[in-house]
């Protein structure tokens, strides 16, 4: 199967997918720095939230 990549189209049709990890995120309780790996990304939506919340992200 030959799938070609849209985030925009990601973000319209299942932006529900990154508002349920918004929970999510809140349950990590690891120090500003730490590693994160975002399995996944979608979009990147949720990485950015990692991201400004002082984590290292790592996308896998």
């Amino acid at each position: 199967m030959n799938i070609i990549w849209n985030a925009e189209k990601y973000t319209s049709d299942f932006s529900f997918v990154h508002q349920y990890g918004n929970n999510v995120v809140e349950l990590i309780d690891a120090a500003a720095g730490s590693s994160v790996l975002d399995l996944g990304c979608g979009n990147g939506a949720l990485t950015k939230v990692l991201y400004d919340k002082g984590y290292n992200e790592r996308m896998g």
